[in-house]
């Protein structure tokens, strides 16, 4: 049955897996961060100490002017750090894509500095994609940003990346940056919102959207939430995997063996298994379903 999960799910497992190997790298290559004298910023907590200074906004301040007071903050008290964030150039991976790597990233001093650059969209759209992806790093209060962020940016890739932050984060804004990715536009996004509310705590709360998207036009939207589903096992998601399964979809042995997670007794009972298992892409799921496997 292993096997068969891995098979059925494996562009999403891989999706996941690549992210995290990519994410622990980026860890691995990062030290202390420290001034133009070798000191990190006395105002400022590293990685190693603690929670950062600054968990969230100040009370009453929003975002965008948080941006602005912290960046002319720190332009007058550390304009060498300024500098070197607001010029930092992405490594280009063997896939292609653009990952930041630097000690600076990892303090919460560099939340605005990064976010004043995805503000501006001056930088091109893999750069920006790494910047999104590098703000996870620096800890600091980005996450009330997310949601005017997937408002504004007009990339997707980018909303890709930004959307997978917010399974790091844990305020009320979280849930409705989270909504507004699940109606994103791209199939990409969405199903990246998917992935990622299945990785919090929380994601019971996330049904009502996933029983929506498996009838979605996008592919990987559909596989993300069947994926989904096979582990919340919701009701009401019975009739669309029925219709999945009935149909002559790419994900129909998915939608199967999701079905069978669902309500395994209405599927162990159905009349058409023979034909099913007729298909080469389904012969492997019928066949545990009979054995009666989990």
């Amino acid at each position: 049955m292993q096997r068969l999960k891995l098979r059925l799910f494996a562009p999403v497992m891989g999706m996941r897996l690549a992210a995290v190997a990519s994410f622990g790298l980026m860890l691995a290559a990062c030290q202390d961060p420290v001034d133009s004298g070798g000191n990190a910023p006395a105002s400022v907590a590293t990685a190693e100490e603690g929670a950062p200074v600054t968990a969230a906004l100040p009370k009453g301040v929003g975002w965008r002017d948080w941006v602005k007071v912290e960046t002319e903050r720190l332009t007058r008290e550390e304009p060498a750090l300024v500098a070197q964030l607001s010029e930092l150039v992405p490594l280009t991976t063997r896939s292609g894509k653009k990952r930041f790597v630097s000690p600076a990233l990892q303090n919460p001093w560099a939340t605005p500095l990064l976010l004043g650059r995805l503000m501006a969209q001056t930088d091109d759209v893999s750069t920006r994609r790494g910047i999104a992806e590098a703000l996870g790093l620096t800890k600091g209060p980005y996450a009330e940003a997310l949601f005017d962020l997937l408002s504004t940016e007009p990339a997707p890739e980018v909303r890709e990346a930004l959307t997978d932050l917010l399974r790091d984060t844990d305020v009320y804004t979280t849930w409705q940056a989270l909504e507004k990715a699940l109606g994103d536009e791209s199939d990409m996004v969405r199903a990246e919102a998917i992935h990622v509310t299945m990785a919090r705590s929380d994601r019971k709360k996330v049904e009502p959207h996933v029983i929506k998207a498996l009838e979605n036009e996008g592919l990987e939207t559909r596989r993300a939430a069947i994926f989904a589903v096979s582990v919340l096992r919701p009701a009401g998601a019975k009739p669309a995997l029925e219709r999945m399964v009935d149909g002559r979809g790419a994900l129909r042995a998915a939608a199967l063996l999701a079905l069978y997670r669902v309500d395994p007794a209405a599927v162990r009972s159905r009349g058409d298994l023979d034909i099913l298992a007729a298909d080469p892409t389904m012969v492997g799921v019928v066949a545990e379903i009979r054995r009666g496997e989990p």
